[in-house]
């Protein structure tokens, strides 16, 4: 693997200097690297594993400049725009040319629309094309335009209804006429419809002579019925060029759409409509984008031309314009016009200084300008407009927080002095501390500085501070500065909280507003634990808190002594249970009893047997060896508690006969009948109990100890939750095996020691070498 430093050789810049022969960094053109030796370079870093940073960091080390480090990322990210670029633009030739295949070049609507290049162009007009509810299509369902010229192929409906009735559908022929029955031909083909109208309303009125005079009987409607398709041809720049065939109502925009509308480098002012050989019309889609003008969308005609030409001048806007991206412009137009299709200013931009990029055959230019100069600006193709945002800062602010009556920000005007902003404030709150202040102000290199005043001379006239641009000035509550005095009251209350303390609260205000006593309270040992005050807790002393008991009127009567007396801020009220009170308890048994179910704790001493009692006793099939007793406590939470309840059965008030508690479960299960042998056997199962058996016999019958059995770990879990495990050393004792028990046969733990073959016998070795050194010195 090569070292890091011959990777970063390969790497940025120094990949170039090894094709060129090079030995120093500094010595390199990044310029005169060609994409091939940029994009290895790139290759080489990407493959590295290190990021950018590191990498620039190594170069930098290697002796390449901060400019020669700067271009190559220029050009790195250059070529990455370009793959992007050509790898878009051969997707776009990649569905054009599945197009052409699949299609003849007279190309269907739907076709071409599959067709159009969806890439993203900034150049402004271009999203009339792009956009899928923007369409242009033609919409056969509008009345037919009076000035639509009647043509080969078109279809002509005929409704006479009053005093006659008759319906004529007529075709205008290869002759440009239409035959009316009982009339003959009629020539109407060149003939916008309102004239063809009238002259076939006419030919009809020689066969229905009431559809003549003041009071007409009979009537004609004539309608255009299937109108016949047309062909254009759109040539030049456009997205797909070719030969389409559309409706005869079918417009230049209709054209444009499916075609995709001008590429890259299409023009979207000079679009040119040609139509008998000759300039019919140039269509200028900005006046449409711009002013509404539909004059530009013409109708089409059969064979009319659609030629796009190449834009001339094209100008990007970026930055604080209501509109950004790139626009075109006329020969005559200038940088005015430019920003008035740029959509004008936002109430961001910055008009005071802009800037125009231009790119020159020496390099790129820049030019700053302001708003009055620009009708002396001339632009050029591929310049770039830019203009920058009002910056955020205020040159006239100055801001008051805390303890006044409407902070916020304020107008600085000249020779602004503390006093006058608080009096804008409304002055200060009642809370406000006095003895301070402090005033946060920027120095020149934006580092901040703290001005202390006190409060009371601002306000009384003996100190002022003249205020400058920016200055923040903060007022604390004198509540800030001291700890939150507080109150607190637990034990056997309604609502136990923390209160905030209150001059004049009492002990009974406490306890009123703790929601008075619970039933167990005892109100004549009320305890308040008081702090020893600061001169007291400066000094080292046993004595950590002064301690009152009070009796307490449990109605909380006015008239208490005991209730008035005063509470400071941080006493500890507690107000304890009384002793004769116990909380009600429930206890539970279940199983094989003859009344199962749950039982009230009546009694401090009640003990498991008084509950088996209240229970009836055991049914005939209980099997109290596995019975399993459950308790729950905050500090454990659930456990199982092994219990002996036959020996509990046999000597009641034994210390094995435990005192219940609130929540305990008693579950008696069924006489059971199995032995379970799970872990290293050969093959885990459940066997029928017998009688005097011990474990050796249940292993053996469940195929016995596999190769990674630990014999000496094995245990057994009886039904009630106890284990028992195995004794001894040289012969194990196995403990005894009952009813319901599991015997859980444990695996060897694997051995991560690392093998000490190799040092045993290196040990023997150079035993075996001294005991022959040694013979050899006695002899």
């Amino acid at each position: 693997m090569k070292s890091l430093s011959s990777l970063i050789f390969l790497i940025f810049i120094c990949f170039a200097i090894q094709l060129k022969g090079q030995e120093l960094p500094q010595n390199v053109n990044v310029k005169e690297l060609s994409n091939d030796q940029v994009k290895k370079a790139k290759e080489a870093l990407d493959q590295s594993g290190l990021s950018r940073e590191a990498a620039i960091e190594v170069a930098r080390q290697k002796g390449a400049s901060e400019q020669q480090i700067q271009e190559m990322l220029n050009r790195m990210d250059s070529l990455d725009s370009l793959d992007n670029q050509q790898s878009s633009m051969d997707d776009s030739q990649a569905v054009e040319e599945e197009v052409e295949e699949n299609t003849t070049d007279e190309k269907e609507p739907t076709t071409q629309k599959a067709a159009i290049n969806a890439s993203r162009d900034t150049r402004f007009g271009a999203f009339l094309f792009r956009r899928s509810n923007v369409s242009f299509e033609p919409n056969p369902n509008l009345p037919t335009p009076k000035n639509y010229r009647i043509n080969i192929g078109d279809q002509i409906l005929i409704v006479i209804w009053g005093n006659s009735q008759a319906s004529y559908q007529l075709n205008v022929n290869r002759n440009g006429q239409v035959i009316i029955p009982d009339i003959g031909p009629v020539n109407i083909a060149g003939l916008p419809f309102a004239d063809a109208e009238q002259k076939l309303t006419g030919k009809l009125s020689t066969i229905y002579a009431d559809m003549k005079g003041q009071k007409p009987s009979t009537f004609a409607q004539i309608d255009l019925g299937k109108m016949r398709s047309i062909r254009v041809n759109i040539i030049g720049e456009a997205q797909t060029p070719g030969s389409y065939t559309l409706p005869a109502t079918a417009s230049v925009f209709n054209a444009l759409y499916l075609s995709g509308g001008p590429n890259s480098i299409g023009s979207f002012r000079e679009i040119q409509l040609l139509r008998n050989n000759e300039l019919f019309k140039a269509i200028d889609i900005y006046k449409y984008l711009l002013g509404g003008d539909l004059s530009e969308n013409v109708i089409l005609q059969d064979e009319d031309i659609i030629f796009i030409p190449t834009a001339l001048k094209q100008v990007q806007v970026n930055g604080a314009f209501k509109r950004t991206g790139q626009f075109e412009l006329e020969e005559n137009e200038n940088l005015s016009q430019l920003i008035t299709y740029a959509g004008g200013y936002t109430d961001e931009t910055y008009i005071h200084r802009m800037k125009l990029y231009r790119k020159t055959q020496e390099g790129m230019e820049i030019k700053d300008f302001t708003e009055d100069q620009i009708s002396s600006i001339k632009l050029e193709n591929g310049d770039r407009l830019v203009a920058s945002k009002i910056l955020s800062s205020f040159a006239n602010r100055v801001t008051i927080s805390g303890s006044v009556l409407r902070p916020g920000e304020y107008e600085l005007t000249n020779n602004f002095k503390l006093s006058e902003l608080i009096s804008r404030a409304d002055s200060i709150t009642p809370d406000a501390y006095l003895k301070g202040g402090h005033l946060i102000r920027y120095n020149d290199d934006l580092s901040t500085k703290l001005i202390s005043f006190e409060l009371k001379d601002i306000l009384n006239g003996t100190q002022d501070i003249v205020l400058q641009p920016e200055d923040e000035i903060r007022i604390k509550s004198h509540f800030q500065l001291e700890e939150q005095k507080t109150v607190r009251v637990s034990g056997q209350v309604n609502t136990p909280r923390s209160l905030p303390y209150m001059d004049g609260m009492t002990l009974r205000d406490v306890i009123y507003l703790a929601n008075g006593f619970k039933e167990g309270a005892d109100s004549t040992a009320i305890e308040v634990s008081r702090r020893l005050g600061p001169e007291k807790e400066a000094e080292y002393g046993d004595t950590l808190r002064y301690t009152f008991y009070f009796s307490l009127d449990r109605k909380l009567n006015m008239d208490s002594p005991t209730g008035r007396f005063l509470i400071q801020p941080f006493d500890r009220i507690s107000v304890p249970t009384a002793p004769g009170y116990l909380q009600p308890g429930e206890v539970y048994i279940q199983g094989e009893v003859i009344r199962a179910g749950e039982y009230a704790l009546n009694t401090r001493g009640m003990r498991i047997s008084d509950l088996l009692s209240k229970a009836g006793g055991l049914t005939p099939d209980a099997f109290p060896q596995g019975a399993i007793f459950r308790r729950y406590s905050e500090v454990l939470g659930s456990e199982v508690v092994g219990i002996e309840l036959q020996e509990i059965i046999n000597n009641p008030n034994s210390q094995n006969d435990l005192f219940l508690m609130n929540g305990d479960v008693l579950s008696i299960p069924k006489r059971l009948q199995t032995v379970k042998v799970s872990g290293n056997v050969m093959n885990p199962l459940s066997l029928t109990f017998q009688p005097g058996k011990s474990v050796l016999y249940y292993v053996d019958k469940a195929g016995g100890f596999d190769e990674e059995t630990r014999k000496r770990k094995v245990y057994v879990k009886y039904p009630n939750g106890t284990t028992a495990s195995t004794h001894g050393f040289l012969f194990k004792n196995y403990p005894e095996v009952n009813a319901g028990t599991e015997i859980i046969v444990p695996r060897k733990p694997e051995n991560n020691r690392p093998d000490q073959t190799g040092k045993w016998i290196s040990i023997t070795s150079a035993l075996s070498s001294l005991a022959i050194a040694i013979t050899a010195v006695l002899r």
